[in-house]
């Protein structure tokens, strides 16, 4: 208990406005950045007054990219379980050889999710049944919320992992899955040059009786090592024609998220594509849900 009270008692407001930059960030005079006695970086956790203003936050931060919310973090001198992830799957993409890789893996095993079922799977995971509460949740996937501390890492393992993600949808249907390779299309006309490592993406579309909409599925990954490793990237879907009237993109997501489209047609055929694949790598999605 008495750790307790020093524990809250070490609160410090750092939310403030400093710079132009930070004025299209969220702004949340409820929010403050509380530092453990033990002043341990990894230790710090965002405290909202209540639910509303933690789900305001949130919603805030599933609109902004990439940067923005990396700059968001850096603005409040918080340390985000998505921003460790953001390192440490970039020093992973740069690592020489597999036992750096491996070094890695085990320094991260305890953070992060790593797949022990198949050898070829190279993916580090996030530890949440949605990755947006990463954003805003600290390294060991706490937040304060009305004097409470509440923890969203919910997923301990891969199987974890593959069954949160299995169940995102309420059914599934046929011929509503495509892969692509990133070699079976012309490489420099997609933005790609010709040594680049081999990509590909997987999409499925359901309908999601919850939400009421069409949910997608979206993957994507590269050659990476003896084996894949997922990428965040951009999806774009348009239509058909010689317009490709644009219906709908993504922000930069992690592979094996959600995307769900209120109003789309459950019926149609439609193009897809990735940033890396670019437009001339688009693909025919059909839709029938």
């Amino acid at each position: 208990m008495k750790n307790l009270f020093l524990f809250f008692a070490c609160s410090v407001i750092i939310f403030t406005s400093c710079s132009e930059d930070s004025e299209n960030l969220p702004k949340n005079t409820n929010e403050k950045v509380i530092t453990k006695s033990s002043n341990i970086e990894d230790n710090q956790m965002l405290q909202f007054e209540n639910m509303d203003s933690f789900k305001a936050t949130l919603n805030k931060l599933k609109s902004m990219s990439k940067e923005e919310v990396l700059s968001w973090s850096k603005a409040n001198e918080f340390v985000s379980m998505y921003k460790l992830f953001t390192e440490v799957d970039s020093r992973i993409d740069n690592v020489k050889d597999a036992e750096e890789y491996k070094n890695l893996r085990k320094e991260y095993s305890s953070t992060f999710i790593f797949n022990d079922e198949d050898y070829y799977d190279l993916t580090m995971y996030l530890p949440t049944k949605d990755w947006e509460y990463s954003k805003i949740i600290n390294t060991q996937g706490e937040v304060i919320i009305g004097g409470e501390i509440h923890s969203f890492k919910d997923l301990q393992d891969y199987n974890d992992y593959k069954t949160a993600n299995g169940n995102t949808m309420s059914r599934s249907f046929e011929d509503q899955e495509i892969t692509v390779f990133a070699d079976e299309i012309v490489i420099n006309q997609c933005g790609l040059t010709s040594n680049h490592k081999k990509r590909k993406f997987h999409v499925k579309s359901n309908w999601d009786s919850l939400r009421g909409c069409v949910a997608f599925s979206l993957n994507a990954s590269s050659k990476f090592l003896w084996g894949w490793k997922a990428l965040s990237t951009k999806y774009y879907c348009t239509g058909l024609g010689p317009q490709y009237k644009p219906l709908w993109e993504t922000n930069e997501i992690p592979s094996g998220s959600t995307y769900w489209v209120p109003n789309f047609p459950r019926s149609g055929d439609f193009y897809i594509y990735t940033r890396s694949f670019g437009p001339e790598g688009r693909q025919l999605l059909r839709v029938r849900v």
